[in-house]
Parts: structure tokens; sequence; C-alpha cells
């Protein structure tokens, strides 16, 4: 299936009749917008065209009125239309689908409003059942995840590897439709009805020979309780698929209202970064005050220290006076002790009589030259050096000024940071959360509450089904081992024909069941050689080796043949981009794919790669850009020639965008 060209007109901000040319060359169609352009609108305009709703295939109740353009309603114009012209094989098709007022000249409400299909192939129009049967085969409801879809719900394939998870059911399923499992699974299903029908008529003639009745009553009553078991089954599969569809619906409405989701977790992250950084504040405030508590002694460090070095000089005077003083007397009373003793008590010379005479004049001419302190120098000596003492006990000998400089700056780092989350990160979500219509945060928090309860539904039914399958299967080995028995008494008797049928039955429901596990684990190989083959093309980490695949075709990263834990959500989402280019790789279905992207979660080089491998999602990609999130010359570098056209949406006023040939 290929995809020719798309027309929208009065839908949303497209006034006049807009299309998007897809070209027949395989490769990547860019469309750049801003924000607000309309490039959501354009994937709704495709839900419109495939299933009807506008908001997701399943939605409740679309307004349809609100998404005629205003300017078109004030023109007259009250209808709108989405067009698409694709082949399929051989065959061409135009689908139409018209939104109409019904019966009203000026519809004014959404009950005014009626949706209509037309389908043009090959040059004849179809019945509307018709119609509507065509494009439900073109695009089934339950696989549109893996054509039309919006990179932010990426995450939701993480649930993959869980195996009791409601909603990793759901996607399994549709991975499992996309991959055409069903023809295998719906055969086996007939032809174990079919065995069930033969094992009735064979125990019928069991119970009416005489060899083998009452074996055949035995095997009856098992036969009835293995009925009475499968009929549970049956309900409970049933409960099951109605909790899948339950579990789908609550999916589509949390991708109806994504946007407000990814708001209100923006806004509770931003409130939460606001709070922790107040914290910060207080606690950097805090450690200021501490700091400015000795901010004092700072300031007199420099003169306490000048004045200490005065003082120290003064005191080292002085003392020098007084040592030299204190020196001399010890000498001359060295000096007199070797005049009485006739002995120097340093040296132990004997003093001679005529050295005496020297002796005693050195010791007057000493004397004459002592200069000890003064008692005004001697009171000046010890009062200074007890204002030394005093002063380093003030220990002014540490400055942390450049701690406080430090802290000061980190203070004003974190108030420009409060102010930027609270004047401008805070306001933008809250104003962004006021415009949208859908913003109900309690029905948010209702659906995930709903969504729990589903899943906890869901976990309950799947242990429910796996013990009944429990006794069914023991039920399965009563009756085999009874019907060996009648075989062995039956012998010589006319039911040799029902037996063969109940075995030939039997045959055939193994072979689809082999087939269908032979088939899934094929299928779950290629798509693990794909995704891997994908998500080496894209990762950043070296290290990272391949990815392994578990039962619901979740996808683990493995590194050194181990899995690797806590994965962020931008690796989330590059390995689910690498399992739906696997799906793709491997489905008999094929189809373009449509990506409202939204790349803030990667760095520049994860960009690039997740770029450079979009041709290899599908023949056709149609992506639509925000200019601020890809660089366009970096993405055209990338990509090349698989650029087969690049779009830019062109914004004329509020109520009316045109889509403009060529990049912006």
């Amino acid at each position: 299936m290929r995809f020719v060209k798309f027309a929208i007109e009065n839908f949303g901000p497209y006034l006049n009749r807009e299309e998007i040319d897809f070209t027949n060359q395989n490769g990547v169609t860019i469309i750049w917008a801003d924000n607000g352009r309309g490039k959501t609108t354009i994937m709704k305009a495709f839900n419109f065209l495939f299933f009807g709703n506008i908001e997701s295939p399943i939605s409740a109740q679309d307004d349809y009125f609100s998404y005629v353009n205003t300017q078109g309603i004030h023109n007259g114009k009250y209808s709108f239309y989405t067009e698409l012209t694709l082949s399929n094989g051989e065959d061409f098709y135009i689908i139409t689908r018209k939104c109409v007022p019904n019966g009203v000249t000026i519809p004014e409400c959404n009950a005014d409003m009626v949706v209509e299909l037309y389908v043009n192939v090959n040059g004849n129009i179809l019945s509307a059942d018709e119609a509507d049967r065509i494009v439900r085969t073109m695009m089934p409801e339950e696989i549109s995840r893996f054509f039309l879809f919006d990179a932010e719900m990426l995450q939701d394939y993480s649930v993959l590897l869980r195996t009791d998870s409601g909603s990793g059911n759901t996607i399994k399923e549709a991975i499992e439709k996309i991959l055409g499992l069903p023809i295998l699974t719906n055969g086996a299903a007939d032809v174990k009805r079919i065995r069930s029908i033969y094992e009735d008529e064979e125990n019928t003639a069991e119970k009416q020979d005489k060899r083998t009745a009452e074996l055949g009553v035995q095997k009856g009553k098992r036969l009835e309780d293995k009925k009475l078991q499968e009929q549970e089954l049956e309900a409970k599969k049933k409960r099951q698929q109605e909790l899948l569809e339950e579990m789908h619906g609550i999916d589509a409405e949390m991708q109806k209202i994504a946007q407000l989701k990814i708001l209100l977790d923006k806004k509770s992250r931003i409130v939460e970064e606001i709070e922790r950084t107040k914290g910060e504040i207080d606690a950097k405030k805090s450690e200021i005050v501490d700091l400015l508590k000795e901010a004092w002694k700072w300031l007199l460090m420099k003169p306490v220290q000048d004045t200490i070095l005065e003082l120290q000089g003064e005191v080292s005077s002085l003392s020098a006076k007084q040592v030299a003083a204190k020196d001399k007397k010890a000498i001359i009373e060295y000096m007199r002790k070797a005049m009485e003793t006739g002995t120097c008590p340093v040296c132990e010379h004997q003093v001679l009589n005529s050295e005496k005479d020297y002796i005693c004049e050195a010791i007057r001419k000493i004397e004459n030259g002592i200069e000890g302190l003064c008692d005004e120098e001697a009171t000046h000596l010890q009062n200074n050096m007890q204002m030394i003492s005093r002063l380093q006990m003030l220990e002014l000998d540490e400055d942390h000024l450049d701690v406080l400089l430090i802290r000061c700056k980190e203070l004003n780092g974190l108030q420009i940071k409060l102010g930027d989350l609270c004047d401008n990160q805070l306001s933008s979500v809250t104003i962004a959360l006021a415009g949208n219509i859908d913003s109900n945060e309690d029905y948010v928090r209702d659906l995930t509450r709903r969504s729990l309860e589903c899943e906890q539904k869901l976990e309950a039914v799947a242990e429910g089904i796996r013990g009944i399958e429990e006794e069914i299967h023991k039920l399965e080995e009563i009756i085999k081992a009874l019907t060996e028995q009648i075989k062995v008494t039956s012998k010589g008797t006319r039911l040799g024909i029902a037996q063969a049928k109940v075995q030939f039955a039997q045959g055939v429901e193994e072979i689809f069941r082999d087939a269908v596990g032979t088939y899934r684990d094929q299928l779950r190989q290629k798509v693990e050689k794909d995704a891997t083959d994908l998500f080496l093309k894209m990762s950043t980490e070296k290290d990272y080796d391949s990815l392994k695949i578990n039962n619901n075709y979740g996808l683990e990263i493995m590194r050194d043949g181990n899995p690797v834990p806590h994965r962020s959500a931008g690796w989330e989402q590059i390995v689910a981009f690498a399992l739906i280019g696997a799906l793709h790789r491997n489905a008999p279905l094929e189809g373009p794919v449509i990506m409202d992207s939204t790349f803030n979660r990667y760095s520049s080089n994860n960009k690039k790669k997740i770029i450079s491998v979009l041709p290899e999602l599908s023949d056709q990609v149609l992506l639509l850009a925000n200019i601020g999130e890809i660089d366009a010359n970096t993405a055209r570098k990338d990509l090349g020639h698989m650029i087969v056209r690049e779009m830019t949406l062109n914004r004329v006023d509020s109520e009316h965008t045109t889509i403009e040939k060529g990049a912006e």
C-alpha cells in the first residue's frame, strides 16, 4: 500500500484545500512546523479518514463541529473533508471522508453534523458498506498504532517487558495481528471445534456398543466436564477480551489526553524542582548566615595583623635589650666567681694575680655598658606581650571571604533558576494547561486509576484461565487413557470410523498448534534480529551489543550478555523505534509510517542516529517535525537523497494554516 496524495479542507486550521504529495519515491517526507501550526491536526485528520474518529481510532464521541474552521464558518462553509489517494497492488483508490451538515442549513452543534465515507476504486464508487469494509481492511484499528503514532506514545511499549500487563497483552495482540498470526490461530480454533464434534460422535458410538458402553459412559462424563471447563474458559477469555478492549479504550483515551498528561507530568516535575530549589536556597542562605557571623573578624584581620606585627617588633627590640643586659650580668657574675675562687667556672682556667687587675677593669667596663630596661620599658614590654596574646586569641588568621563570595554567587544562581522555574517554565506550562481543551486533572487521575484496576482484573482473569487450562489438560489425559482402553476393548467393532475421524482431527489440531508455536518463534527471532540491527544503528553506547526479545515481544538492551537495568525514557523510545521498524520488515501488511515526533528526550547525537534510520522503518515515512527540536541542515545531511520532499506549515493567522512546498 502506497500513499500518493493526502488532502484536507476546512478542518482545524486548514481553511482551504491543502495537499501533501508523497511522490512515487521511497524515502522520508518531512513537514516542518513550529508549535501550534497544525502538526497534530494532520494526525487527527488521518484518524478521521481511516476510522471516522478524530482524536483516536476508538475515542469517545468526537465533537466534529468544533473542528470546522472558524473562518470557514464565517464564510458560510460548514463541512470539512479529508481525502487520500493511494495504490494497493494493481488497484487505485481515492478515499474521502466528509463531515457535513445533517439536514440543516446552518449547523450549530455536533448533533447537526453527520460523517460520510466514499471510496472510488479504479473509477468505480463502492457502496457504503463495501467502502467501510475496504477502509477497515486497509488500516485495521487494532494495528493502527504501528502506522500512525506520536513518538511520546513509544514509551507505552515498555509494558511488553511485563508478561502480566494488560496493556502489554493489548499491544502483543496488535503485534501478532500485524505479523499475520491470527490466520493460524483462527484455523487452530476451528479445528478444535471440529474435533469436539467428532469426539461426541465417537462417544455416542462407544456408549452404544456393549463391550465399550461402561468405559464410554465414564469417558462421556469426562467429556462433559471438559466441555463445562471449556465453556468456563471461553467465558474467561471473553471476559479477558472485554477487559482488553476496555484497556484498549483507556489507552486510546490516554493517547487522546497524552499532551495533557505530558503537561501535567511536566508541571509536577517543575513544581518538585521549585520546591527542591527553594530548599537549596534556604540551605545556602543558612550557610551564608553562619559565615557572616564571623565576618567582623575578617574586617579586623588586616589591622589586627598589622598591630601584632608592630607590637612584635617593639617586643623584639625590648626583649633583645633585656636579654643583652642579662647576658652581660651573667658574664660579670662568672668573672667575679673567677676572682673569688681563682678558677673560671666556665673553662676552669686558674686565674693568676697578674690577670685579676685585667678582670676588674673588664667588669667595670661591662657594668658601665649595661643598658637594662627601665621601669617604663619593662612595663611597656609586658603590656605589649599581653596585647599580642589577646589579639592572637581572636583567631583572625583565616579569611573565608572567598568562600562567602562563592556561596553568594551560588545563591544568586539558585535565585535566577527559581525565577526561571516560576516565571517562565511553570507559567508556560500553566498557560498550556489552561489552553488545553482536555485540561481536567481529575479525569486524568481517574483514567489512571481505571487503567490500574483494569490491569489488576486482567491479571486475575489470566490466573483463572491458567487454572482452567490446567484442569482441561488433566481431563484430556484421563480421556486419552479411557480412549486407549476403549480401543483395546473395541477391536472388531464398528467404532473404527468414529475413532479415525477423531484421530484425524487431533492430528490436524497438532499440526496447527505446532505451526502456531513454530511461526511465533520464527517471528520473534526475526523481529529480535531486525530490531537489534536497527537499534545498533541508533545506539550511541558502544558496549550495548544486542536486543533480547521475550514472549510478549518486549525488548531488553543487552550488554555483555546481561540485560541493562533502569533504562531511561529516551532509551525506551529508541528500543520502541527499533521494534516498529522490525515489525514493518516482517509484516505481510505494508504501509507508510506517519509520525508526529518529539525529539526533546534525546541528545543531539541520538537524534542524528534516529533520523538516519527513518527510511528503514517503512518505504514511505512522513515525519511531522518540530523546527526547534530537529536541525534541518543536519537532517538533510544525514538523510541525503532519502528525503523525497520537504514541506512547511505556514501560519497565515491563528485560524489559517497552509502547507507550502519546501523548507522554511
